[in-house]
């Protein structure tokens, strides 16, 4: 966070924890986006409920590297429960790429957007 206040790149930067309920308003932003969040071992399936719940109608979840999906029956029976819903909606999703190529840890990287409902 002191690298990002250093670097002056952000007009506002917030530190909050997902799993609990965050200080915005409902349907406050156009879009979200979230690189590396939804991983082993970081914020549950039940926190798509809280980023729908900022992000205004038609308004865009973007998930980067949604390793999880793969592993994790919670996590697909979650995202289908909110398409089924009608809460969100899956518009694109990205084929895997490998963002460090060059490296020994291959990590995949798919790009999913979602629109919220």
């Amino acid at each position: 966070m002191n690298k990002a206040r250093q670097k002056n790149v952000y007009r506002e930067l917030y530190q909050q924890v997902l799993v609990e309920h965050l200080d915005f308003s409902s349907n406050s932003f156009d879009a979200n986006i979230n690189v590396g969040l939804f991983t082993y071992n970081h914020a549950p399936s039940h926190a798509f409920d809280e980023l729908i719940r900022i992000t205004k109608p038609e308004g865009y979840i973007i998930l980067m590297r949604p390793d999880f999906y793969e592993s994790s029956q919670d996590f697909k029976a979650k995202m289908a429960n909110l398409e089924s819903s009608d809460q969100w909606q899956l518009i694109e999703r990205g084929d895997k790429y490998y963002s460090h190529p060059n490296t020994k840890q291959k990590t995949p990287v798919e790009i999913w957007t979602y629109q919220v409902q």
